[in-house]
């Protein structure tokens, strides 16, 4: 008898003994995963912002002698660093194809360059209020007569459309010119590849914007052209930056509001030749409508 009340009493305590490793109601295990620190917060602490970006002139430019970066969201993101009190560090160059996959892997906090907003990416990013509004437009050859003033003519079989994987103009192409053919070029090519491709005669035409496409046809004059119409699409310039962020997101837009209620954003884009009809700027609410 006496045997079994030695047993039951170290059952007993070593059943207290372990009690007191056990969590306390209401307090956390020490098996639980380490809450993941927000994109806001690694901001805040580390004091830099770290951008990935995507060369495209003029609102991404890189000096072919010294690598130095310059440009709108250059200077936008150099303009916001120093009124947080911060830096920047230009940590990745992208293409339009992979953007967006650096934010699931923590690799950079924004998206520093041009990017649209559409109902597709918001699975992938947020975005800020526009800096700016971009129009579209179709170009072809300096040739090529078929397209002016009739886009209905473009979107049919017989036709050949080109663009850039992940750009803002394959889903543009793909809504308003269903029928075409759209060809694509690789990742990390630019509106310039695509108009040279268009020049030799790849393509027939492609949608580009007008601030990249502009100086293509400056340099080479009589080649290709803007096709006479209006604007096939007309779509805002945002930074990107991951989701479920409401902190960061605040902060962005705070900023850039006040960028654009105190010209700042006006000075940057006049200042890197983006003018009104390149880049439509942003009404300001207590102005009439036109």
């Amino acid at each position: 008898m006496k045997n079994k009340l030695s047993i039951a009493a170290i059952i007993l305590s070593l059943l207290a003994l372990g009690a007191n490793y056990l969590p306390k109601s209401g307090e956390p295990s020490s098996q639980q995963a380490p809450v993941k620190e927000s994109t806001y917060d690694r901001i805040m602490r580390t004091k830099t912002i770290r951008c990935a970006y995507l060369v495209w002139p003029p609102y991404m430019t890189r000096d072919a002698t010294t690598g130095k970066l310059g440009g709108v969201y250059y200077d936008v993101l150099e303009r916001m660093a120093k009124d947080w009190s911060m830096k920047v560090d230009w940590a990745e160059e992208v293409g339009t194809a992979n953007r967006f996959e650096g934010f699931a892997t923590g690799r950079y906090d924004m998206l520093c360059s041009p990017v649209g907003a559409t109902p597709e990416r918001t699975a992938v990013s947020d975005f800020s209020i526009p800096m700016g509004y971009q129009p579209f437009y179709l170009y072809a050859r300096a040739d090529d007569m078929r397209f002016d003033n009739a886009y209905n003519k473009v979107n049919d079989q017989s036709i050949t459309l080109l663009t850039l994987d992940g750009y803002m103009a394959a889903a543009i192409i793909k809504s308003e010119f269903p029928n075409a053919k759209l060809l694509s070029l690789p990742n990390l090519s630019s509106d310039a590849d695509v108009l040279m491709s268009i020049q030799m005669g790849k393509a027939d035409a492609s949608v580009c914007d007008p601030s990249l496409s502009g100086a293509f046809l400056k340099n080479n004059p009589g080649k290709m052209k803007q096709v006479d119409g209006p604007p096939i699409r007309i779509l805002g310039e945002t930074i990107s930056f991951p989701l479920n962020e409401p902190q960061l997101r605040a902060k962005i837009n705070t900023t850039i509001q006040f960028y654009l209620d105190t010209g700042v954003i006006d000075k940057i884009l006049t200042a890197n030749t983006l003018t009104p009809e390149k880049l439509l700027r942003v009404a300001k609410p207590y102005e009439p409508a036109h």
